[in-house]
């Protein structure tokens, strides 16, 4: 189930968790079937969703390909370093 005020760690996480096989029934599906409010969160999902068309899937089962989990673990990580950059910023402006 979608939580309703999502944030770029908790993408971060369900994509991890998709990937890894472990999202909660209609996590994942939920995650791309509803656009978000936030214009940076909605990019986030619109770049995982075109994810499953470059990267079609090879068996009924997959949601995308090989090529495309890597993918979504790319954009995951990019997300948890684009965090890790803006706490870093904060705590420099906090000293």
């Amino acid at each position: 189930m979608r939580k309703p005020n999502q944030t770029l760690d908790d993408i971060a996480a369900t994509i991890d968790r998709f990937v890894d096989g472990k999202c909660e029934e209609y996590e994942w599906d939920d995650l791309m079937s509803h656009p978000l409010v936030d214009p940076e969160l909605e990019a986030v999902r619109r770049e995982c969703a075109d994810i499953e068309v470059a990267h079609p899937p090879r068996h009924e089962k997959e949601w995308c390909n090989d090529e495309g989990g890597r993918a979504l673990r790319r954009i995951a990580k990019r997300i948890r370093a684009k965090l890790r950059a803006t706490l870093s910023a904060t705590d420099a402006q906090g000293s």
